[in-house]
C-alpha cells in the first residue's frame, strides 16, 4: 500500500475576508513482510501493527467526529468550518524564507534523529496576503514510514479536525494551552494533530505514522514566543 503526503493551504473568500484551511493527505509507506524494512531511523511498524491500526482507522471512521471549544482553541470538521485570518487581499504562496523574521517563522530547536525537510513540489511554503503573512508550513520525512508537519497559521485559535471526541485531549506544551488529536492506535498508526495557542493563531503539528510521544517532543521542540 503506497500514499503520498502534502499539505494544502487552501484560500476561500467569504464575503470579505478570507479563511485558510489546512487539509492533510499522508505520507508514502510500504509494509514489508511482518515489519518495515525500509531504512531509515523513524518509526517502524510491524505487520501485526499494521492491521491493528487499520482495524482502529476503520473503526474510528464510523464515530461521530468531534467539534467543540478545548483549552480555548475551536476544532472543527473540516467540510463544517472555516476560520477568518482577516485577510481582504487575495493570498499568494511565497517561498519559505518570505516569512523569516516574522512571528509565523519556524525554526524548530528539535528535529527527530533521521528526519529531514522535503524540498519540491511538496515542500516547505509560506503564504502571503495584504503585505503580510498569514501562513507558513514546513513538511518533514522521516523513513521510513513517517512524517509530519509544523505550521503557524494567524487569526482565530481554530483548526478543522477530523476525529472522535476519545482521541481529543486537553493537554499544555511549553506552559501554552494546546489539544492533541491522538492517533488511533498506540503506536502512532494513522494520523495525529497537536495544536498550540499563541498570541497571533495557533502553532500546529499534523504527523502521520508518528508515535504520540514523539509527536509531544517534536511539539515541546518547536520554539515558542513569550
Amino acid at each position: 500500500m503506497h500514499r503520498t503526503i502534502a499539505i494544502i493551504l487552501v484560500t476561500a473568500v467569504v464575503g470579505s475576508a478570507v479563511s485558510v484551511t489546512a487539509f492533510f493527505v499522508a505520507r508514502e509507506w510500504v509494509p514489508g513482510g511482518g515489519e518495515d524494512v525500509q531504512a531509515g531511523q523513524g518509526p517502524r511498524f510491524t505487520q501485526e501493527e499494521i492491521l491493528e491500526g487499520t482495524e482502529a482507522r476503520d473503526e474510528e471512521s464510523a464515530k461521530p467526529k468531534f467539534s467543540g471549544v478545548v483549552n480555548g482553541i475551536r476544532l472543527y470538521e473540516p467540510a463544517a468550518g472555516e476560520r477568518d485570518v482577516g485577510c481582504t487581499g487575495e493570498p499568494q504562496f511565497r517561498p519559505l524564507d518570505a516569512a523569516a523574521g516574522s512571528r509565523l517563522d519556524v525554526t524548530p530547536e528539535y528535529l527527530p534523529e533521521g528526519a529531514s525537510e522535503t524540498i519540491g513540489s511538496e515542500g516547505s511554503t509560506s503564504v502571503v496576503c495584504d503585505n503580510r503573512v498569514i501562513s507558513v508550513t514546513r513538511n518533514y520525512g522521516w523513513p521510513p514510514s513517517g512524517s509530519f508537519q509544523i505550521g503557524r497559521v494567524a487569526g482565530e485559535h481554530a483548526f478543522p479536525v477530523d476525529a472522535s471526541g476519545e482521541r481529543v485531549e486537553a493537554i499544555s506544551v511549553d506552559g501554552k494551552k494546546a489539544v492533541l488529536v491522538k492517533p488511533v492506535v498506540a503506536s502512532g498508526f494513522g494520523e495525529s494533530m497537536l495544536i498550540v495557542a499563541e498570541e497571533f493563531g495557533p502553532t500546529v503539528i499534523y504527523a502521520y505514522m508518528v508515535p504520540e510521544h514523539d509527536l509531544v517532543r517534536i511539539a515541546e521542540g518547536v520554539g515558542y514566543y513569550r
